[in-house]
């Protein structure tokens, strides 16, 4: 999560990594997230935060979609 210090951020949350992270966090053999949903993160400390996304869903295998057609 990038830092931000008297209102001025250093970086910028990224959505991608958030969403890769919420699918890794599931285990190695799911690849997909279903109903999905994006939180914005803000944390404060005084005169510095962090801000970012944090993302929750469904894991899936789709792997196993596709074997069951």
């Amino acid at each position: 999560m990038p830092v931000v210090f008297l209102g001025i951020p250093f970086g910028r949350p990224n959505l991608k990594e958030a969403t890769d992270r919420a699918i890794e966090s599931a285990g190695k053999d799911y690849d997909c997230l279903i109903d999905g949903v994006v939180y914005a993160k803000r944390k404060w400390y005084f005169l510095f935060g962090k801000v970012g996304y944090e993302v929750e869903g469904t894991p899936v295998k789709t792997a196993d979609i596709e074997n069951n057609k």
